[in-house]
């Protein structure tokens, strides 16, 4: 209160121009004061608690969504990899479908490597091929994204 400041200071010993350099600090310190008061009072906080409620409320919900986007985007590499595993297994497969057929060539056997497309699930090299673009095609599908996530984010 003011009589509080007044015996804390002593003001009634004290020269004018203290008095005005304390007045001038004291109303400075009340517009400190006022402003986050107005600032409290335009977002309806009616005390400290509410600020705090709000503020564990809002890291709350910034908490859950970097675990949703941490989950999206290991959804996402997880699908990536299984894409890239698949068209590695295919472009093996391709590789070896080509040296059975070349060893065909040398020894006249054709059947080797028909019967290793057909172990493999395929009918021709031309199968293995378009799987291999639709693959690649989805590869450059799951990347965009992750990478509009991340930009998200």
């Amino acid at each position: 209160t003011v009589s509080t400041i007044e015996h804390e200071f002593s003001l009634e010993r004290r020269s004018v121009r203290y008095q005005k350099n304390i007045k001038g600090q004291l109303e400075k310190l009340k517009e400190c004061v006022e402003n986050p008061k107005k600032w409290s009072q335009d977002k309806e906080l009616k005390d400290v608690q509410d600020l705090k409620s709000q503020i564990q409320s809002t890291e709350n919900k910034l908490r859950m969504s970097e675990r949703s986007f941490q989950e999206k985007r290991r959804g996402s590499e997880h699908k990536i990899q299984r894409v890239e595993d698949s068209i590695s297994r295919l472009k093996d497969i391709i590789q070896h479908y080509q040296g059975l057929n070349s060893s065909w060539l040398i020894f006249r056997d054709p059947t080797k490597a028909i019967d290793y497309l057909k172990e493999q699930g395929y009918q021709s090299i031309e199968d293995i091929k378009n799987k291999e673009e639709e693959e690649e095609e989805i590869l450059d599908k799951l990347k965009k994204q992750v990478g509009e996530l991340e930009k998200k984010s």
